[in-house]
């Protein structure tokens, strides 16, 4: 069994097809990978299943979106509230990154990624759009009229309040965002 900096053994649960390779190949230093996808599997955070997929950007993706979450949600037993919530996150990011961060008719503008990890679903959006740290937006007045509040905002607002441990990184030309949506016991199958 390998051990590696982790406090213990590195558990292969799964392997994932690669979707970002450096011009050096594999093995390449980690500060090369916008991604992150060269992090050690400590013990403590085994995945226990997982999905990857790229989208283009273009709108008419969202219908393959909604289908690679139901799936993983599938395969992971998970509850169809978690599965809104998921659909409700990785929807609101990718529009925001086609309608505002420029990735309309990028090709493989946007790769996701969903963990199910022990304490829940941990979620990373990227794409190639403009630099934007969905962290930084002020949180709306939501208490307004709704004739004095500023247009937009919303699903961003709505997107913090389902999702916890949010950050945010720019690498390499990539917008970066993790996020968790943590998972209670009444929430699995």
């Amino acid at each position: 069994m390998k051990v590696d900096r982790c406090t213990g053994p590195v558990i292969p649960i799964i392997s994932w097809a690669p979707i970002f390779q450096h011009p050096g190949g594999a093995g390449t230093h980690a500060k090369h990978d916008p991604l992150n996808r060269n992090r050690p599997v400590c013990h403590n955070q085994a995945i226990l299943s997982g999905r990857e997929f790229t989208l283009d950007g273009n709108l008419n993706e969202l219908g393959r979106l909604v289908e690679e979450v139901a799936r993983f949600c599938g395969e992971n037993e998970l509850a169809g509230e978690i599965e809104f919530d998921l659909n409700l996150a990785m929807e609101e990011l990718f529009a925001n990154a086609i309608r505002h961060g420029g990735c309309e008719g990028v090709k493989d503008a946007v790769r996701v990624r969903l963990e199910r990890r022990g304490e829940g679903v941990r979620a990373e959006f990227c794409d190639r759009g403009r630099e934007f740290d969905p962290t930084n937006l002020p949180q709306p007045d939501v208490t307004a009229p709704l004739a004095k509040r500023p247009v937009g905002g919303l699903g961003l607002h709505l997107v913090r309040q389902i999702m916890r441990d949010i950050e945010y990184r720019r690498a390499e030309g990539w917008n970066r965002v993790t996020m968790l949506r943590p998972i209670g016991t009444e929430e699995t199958g």
